[in-house]
């Protein structure tokens, strides 16, 4: 819910400066955790958009999602990264 309300922020300029395409980024990582009121003011952010602004806003999405780090299973033990002299 706080990724919508910081979407709503920056689609209406509430403590700061309107910036659409960060308020699409939001709405968009909102809309993804399942909040359908993001899902829905996306789509409405979407028509008052530039396809300029849409592009913005999807290239900041693509750029803020984080890759899971590997799995513990798949790191080496400590003291395993030595040679095999050792």
């Amino acid at each position: 819910m706080a990724q919508y309300n910081l979407a709503r922020r920056y689609e209406v300029g509430n403590g700061g400066s309107v910036d659409k395409a960060e308020a699409h980024k939001w709405h968009r990582l909102a809309a993804r955790q399942g909040i359908a009121d993001a899902a829905k003011a996306l789509d409405d952010l979407k028509n008052r958009l530039t396809g300029e602004e849409i592009t913005e806003g999807q290239r900041r999405f693509a750029t803020f999602i984080v890759r899971k780090p590997p799995s513990a299973s798949s790191k080496q033990p400590a003291g395993s990264r030595g040679s095999a002299a050792e």
